[in-house]
């Protein structure tokens, strides 16, 4: 028999959707934006989805087999093209970014500060969708389908001790110490290091750079929407000085993000987050893992 889960190969796709009031034909008229589907309030698709408000869906254009990254690339590139940015600004907008895996590494997501400063400009929040592959006699069948409008299942908690969720923020410089950094923000890391430090196992004897890095401080089992919440609030109250920070081309800002857990999942990376990101020319890093 044929080893399904060796063969398998991990897709990813994104998608863009557009919600909000209105009439979906009319709005497209009225602003000439192009998309390649519409629902209104009350539509059902496939006798199975049903929307509960006006939708217009653009599909990314990218293979299966491109990354994350490339997708969102070709969304934003297309948001103007396609004249989707003269739409009024109360309608949301959520790039979508789905991953199929039956491995347990099941990916992850790497937005450059470049990136987010793109999807700040199109008032965008990111949703990443990860679905997990079961075995079913000779198929893989996935625990949940993605699709607007479509309801998510909560996560099952695993005993596994790396189980759950986690951030950090992280600075790293190659001139500024992370003992000089605590004393600039007031705030005590989780870890940090200096450059120049020997590395036990690696490919490099010594540290290239600077690190200061402080986790959320949030529990592990709560939802990565309370992580980037309580991180969020340090970079309101921490904005002039990471701002200095971040006008140095040496240094670098982001938020590392990981999730252990047993089934499919959903994470959200709110529009205002991305917005502040952006200001401080920050970047995201997520993996994400399936037991």
């Amino acid at each position: 028999m044929i080893d399904f889960f060796k063969h398998f190969q991990q897709q990813e796709h994104a998608y863009l959707t557009i919600t909000g009031e209105g009439d979906a034909k009319a709005l497209t008229e009225r602003y000439g934006a192009q998309v390649d589907r519409m629902w209104n309030a009350g539509d059902t698709e496939l006798g199975s989805y049903h929307f509960d408000q006006m939708c217009l869906y653009v599909r990314s254009g990218m293979r299966d087999d491109d990354a994350s990254e490339q997708h969102i690339e070709s969304i934003v590139h297309c948001y103007e093209g396609r004249q989707l940015h003269t739409l009024p600004d109360e309608l949301c907008r959520t790039v979508h970014v789905v991953t199929h895996s039956a491995h347990s590494q099941a990916g992850g997501l790497w937005l450059n500060a470049d990136l987010i400063r793109r999807l700040a400009w199109i008032k965008a929040r990111v949703c990443i969708h990860v679905y997990k592959m079961v075995a079913h006699g000779e198929r893989l069948l996935e625990h949940h389908h993605d699709f607007p409008g479509a309801r998510w299942v909560p996560e099952t908690r695993t005993q596994d001790k790396n189980a759950g969720q986690y951030a950090h923020l992280e600075l790293r410089s190659y001139d500024t110490t992370a003992d000089e950094i605590s004393q600039r923000l007031g705030l005590t890391p989780t870890k940090s290091w200096q450059r120049g430090e020997a590395i036990v196992r690696g490919e490099q004897p010594t540290r290239a750079h600077n690190l200061w890095k402080m986790a959320s401080g949030v529990d592990s089992q709560q939802e990565m929407a309370a992580h980037l919440d309580a991180l969020n609030t340090v970079l309101v109250a921490k904005q002039d000085v990471l701002s200095h920070f971040s006008a140095n081309y040496r240094n670098e800002i982001g938020i590392a993000a990981a999730a252990h857990l047993d089934t499919s999942i959903c994470i959200t990376l709110p529009a205002k987050l991305i917005e502040r990101m952006a200001m401080l020319g920050m970047s995201f890093e997520l993996d994400l893992y399936l037991r």
